[in-house]
Parts: structure tokens; sequence; C-alpha cells
């Protein structure tokens, strides 16, 4: 995502401000993504309370635990995808001012 976004530009001021916008995006992303993830696991202990109080069935217990667990490990590894993602553009505009060394002066304003 980060190289196609990237890729499209026609100048290196261009691809500079969408690397910083994208960058910007994809970390709010990230944080919301994360706060969904602590919100499944404070769910699946809310569940786990209730389940125990009403005494349910174990069968059901069971299923929902495993429901749960898939979820988990697909937020693992969406939360490793933006992760990469977030440090592809971080690398990307960490090189800028080494490649580019007028940028510098940009970035200050």
């Amino acid at each position: 995502m980060a190289s196609r976004s990237l890729d499209g530009a026609t100048d290196h001021n261009a691809r500079v401000r969408s690397a910083e916008v994208y960058a910007g995006c994809v970390d709010v992303m990230r944080g919301d993504f994360i706060a969904f993830k602590h919100a499944l696991v404070s769910l699946e202990q809310y569940f786990q309370q209730i389940w125990s109080l009403l005494s349910l069935d174990p069968n059901l217990s069971e299923s929902l635990g495993a429901l749960f667990t898939e979820q988990k490990k697909s937020c693992e590894a969406t939360s490793h995808l933006l992760d990469n993602i977030v440090s592809r553009y971080d690398r990307y505009l960490n090189l800028v001012p080494v490649i580019h060394p007028h940028f510098i002066g940009w970035y200050i304003k």
C-alpha cells in the first residue's frame, strides 16, 4: 500500500506530501484498531463472567470462546500489517532529508 501510494505522484514534493498524509491516516487507523482489539479482550472477559454466573451450556461457552480466539488471531495479523505499513512510511519520510536535503527547511515550516 505504501509503495503504491507513493508511485502515483509525478514529482518528489507530491510524493512527500502524500506520504505524510497517508502516514498520519494509517497511524490513526492503527491507534483505532488497537482500541478495538482491547475492547474485544474486555468483551471476552465480560462474557466469561456472564457464562460463569448464568451457568450456561459448556458447549456454548466453548463455541464462543473459539470465536473470540479466532477474532484475536485475526486482529493480531491485522495489527502486524498496520505496523508494517506505518514503518514503511516512517522509513520513507526519514530518508527524505538524507536524499533531498532541501526538504529539511520544508519540514520545519
